[in-house]
């Protein structure tokens, strides 16, 4: 039951004080890994998903609070809100009454639009499915509230933002990358 990493040549990683390249360093990557697990019971161990937003791992950790990503009864990652979409870029604001979380970016003017672009995704807890730009996108499981926290699944609310993901099963992980 032990577990481990081990390095084959740790001179070759890129220097971690490196203000640019640090954040890349394999060292510190495994560091914030430690870090993130801090504090968790062992089912949560069990049930933990890493997120690695353009090449970085997101810091969920029960010392910040902020939620921390799991699977649900439907196999799909569950995300805390504010955290991932304020990574991407995203304000977001709730709706109390209605229990809606309503997330938008904008995005910089580009030859198809000269004034730029916003993106709005609203969610309301219990719901299938999110609304972007106002369309329906149906979801196969629904936005939830756990322990104070909205909780989306990963997909369908990244890809609204346009990236694209990926899941490793061996490492329970979401990859997600701006298109």
């Amino acid at each position: 039951k032990a577990g481990g990493v081990m390095f084959f040549d740790v001179n070759e990683d890129v220097d971690w004080r490196d203000e640019e390249l640090g954040k890349y360093s394999a060292v510190s990557e495994m560091h914030d890994t430690v870090v993130n697990a801090a504090g968790l019971s062992g089912m949560d161990k069990n049930n933990y998903v890493t997120v690695v937003l353009n090449n970085h791992i997101l810091e969920f950790s029960k010392k910040l609070g902020l939620g921390i990503p799991f699977l649900d009864n439907n196999h799909r990652t569950m995300i805390p809100m504010r955290k991932l979409l304020e990574s991407v870029g995203a304000e977001i604001t709730w709706d109390n009454a209605s229990k809606t979380v309503t997330a938008v970016k904008t995005f910089p003017a580009t030859n198809e639009y000269p004034a730029g672009k916003n993106v709005t995704v609203k969610a309301a807890i219990g719901d299938s499915f999110i609304t972007v730009n106002g369309m329906r996108v149906n979801m196969d499981t629904e936005a939830v509230m756990k322990d104070g926290r909205t909780y989306l699944p990963a997909r369908a609310v990244l890809e609204a933002f346009g990236y694209d993901l990926s899941w490793s099963d061996a490492s329970s992980t979401v990859y997600v990358k701006a298109k």
